[in-house]
């Protein structure tokens, strides 16, 4: 298993060491979702999105912010992928649509100095398994006003795949027709 996509199996010892991290990004998903016990569902959806496309969005921030080249970018930028909800999709994999992606400086964000602590709490986990940083990759779907960060370990051996082409029409094929690697 690649290096960027090796956290979504984990151990005890794994999950336990994560629970700083975790723990933070579930206070800034509740206030974002009124406090809500459950899970909306537009969330769920978007969560269970991101997971099967992990490894593509991966790769698309580490590319869009140059991040093995120069780290210190992802403090200051993320990367951001505009979504639409597709309702009639029967696959996971293809319930949104992507419109868009664009490197984006935090301070765009209401919540940037939360999320400066989450990216703050996955880099140190991060670094201390062996990658050189974190960076974060946000999917907005702006239909439903739902969001999903995603933080993204990376180390200049992060195997990247050739491209025939660059990388957000890549990141968009792959999102559009439900391309999961």
């Amino acid at each position: 298993m690649s290096r960027i996509c090796h956290r979504q199996i984990q151990s005890k010892a794994c999950q336990k060491a994560a629970w700083p991290s975790h723990k933070e990004k579930c206070k800034v998903n509740q206030r974002a979702h009124g406090g809500l016990g459950d899970v909306p569902a537009p969330l769920k959806d978007l969560r269970a999105f991101t997971s099967k496309h992990r490894p593509s969005l991966a790769e698309a921030g580490i590319r869009a912010l140059d991040a093995c080249a120069d780290p210190s970018r992802t403090k200051k930028f993320l990367l951001v992928v505009f979504l639409r909800s597709r309702p009639d999709s029967r696959r996971i994999e293809t319930m949104f649509y992507a419109t868009g992606a664009d490197v984006v400086p935090f301070d765009m964000f209401p919540q940037a100095e939360e999320m400066r602590g989450m990216l703050r709490l996955a880099h140190e986990e991060n670094v201390r398994t062996g990658f050189m940083g974190t960076l974060n990759v946000i999917l907005l779907c702006v239909d439903t006003g739902t969001s999903n960060v995603m933080p993204v370990g990376f180390d200049p051996h992060t195997p990247l795949e050739p491209l025939s082409m660059d990388w957000k029409s890549c990141l968009m094929k792959k999102l559009n027709e439900g391309i999961v690697s």
